[in-house]
């Protein structure tokens, strides 16, 4: 599939749980698949994961102020 293509357009939740390894079995191996030949996904995944790891790095750095639990 090309990105103008993707014919089943993986939510961005599903896409987060994957990131988070939060995905399990049968669940995982088909999204697993469809990132694989799916570029759009793909890119929306890696997009995803940048902005996770900006956010992170915002948040240590002391960018962001905020109050966060320990467990957060």
């Amino acid at each position: 599939m090309s990105a103008a293509s993707c014919t089943a357009p993986t939510p961005a939740a599903t896409l987060i749980d994957y990131w988070l390894g939060e995905l399990e079995g049968e669940r995982e191996k088909e999204l697993e698949e469809h990132l694989f030949g799916c570029e759009a996904c793909s890119a929306r995944l890696r997009d995803l994961a940048r902005l996770g790891e900006g956010i992170g790095h915002s948040m240590r750095a002391g960018h962001v102020p905020a109050v966060l639990t320990a467990a957060f």
